[in-house]
C-alpha cells in the first residue's frame, strides 16, 4: 500500500499491458517520493519557522504574518508572479511607504497625502489583507461602498460614479 492507494492491484484491474503497468507504477512511485521529500522540507521548515516564534508575538501581527506566508505559499504553487528574495515582500505597508515617499519626491500633491493616508487606513482596517497581490477588485468594491455608507465620498463623486457605471 503506497499513499493510501493499492497501487498494484489497482494497476493489475487496470488491464495494462505489463510495460504500460510497469511505467506507470514507475512514475507513481516517483510522485511520491517527491511528496514524501517535500513533506521533509516542509517538516523542517515549520520546525525553523517554530523556533524563531519562541517568544509570544502579538495576535495581530501573528494574523498577518500567517496570512502572508499562505499568500506565498499559493503563489509558489500556482507558480504565479513570485517576488525575487532581494526586493522584498510587496506587503501594504511597503507600497504606503513607497507612495509616501514619491510625494516627498514631487510625485504629488502634499494636499492629497492626508486624505489618501486616511482612506489607505481605511482600506487596511476593511481588507485585512497583507500583500499586494491578494488585493482583488472585490475588496476595493466593497471598501468603496462602505465609504459611500458612512459619507467618506461625497454625494457628487458617488452620482458621478452611478451614473458612469451605467452607461
Amino acid at each position: 500500500m503506497v499513499g493510501g492507494i493499492d497501487l498494484f492491484n489497482r494497476l493489475a484491474a487496470a488491464s495494462l499491458s505489463a510495460r504500460d503497468e510497469k511505467t506507470a507504477r514507475t512514475i507513481i512511485l516517483d510522485h511520491f517520493t517527491d511528496v514524501h521529500v517535500q513533506q521533509d522540507e516542509l517538516r523542517d521548515l515549520f520546525r525553523d519557522i517554530g523556533d524563531v516564534f519562541g517568544k509570544r508575538v502579538d495576535p495581530s501581527v501573528l494574523s498577518r504574518y500567517h496570512a502572508a506566508a499562505i499568500s506565498l505559499a499559493r503563489s509558489m504553487v500556482e507558480n504565479t508572479a513570485l517576488l525575487p528574495p532581494d526586493a522584498g515582500p510587496h506587503t501594504l505597508a511597503w507600497s504606503w511607504l513607497r507612495w509616501a515617499s514619491q510625494g516627498k519626491a514631487g510625485q504629488h500633491t502634499k494636499g492629497s497625502e492626508k486624505q489618501a493616508e486616511r482612506h489607505w487606513n481605511s482600506f487596511l482596517a476593511h481588507s485585512e489583507l497583507v500583500l499586494l497581490g491578494d488585493v482583488r477588485r472585490h475588496h476595493l468594491v466593497d471598501w468603496r461602498d462602505t465609504l459611500i455608507g458612512t459619507g467618506e465620498l461625497a454625494e457628487k463623486a458617488t452620482k458621478k460614479r452611478k451614473f458612469l457605471s451605467q452607461s
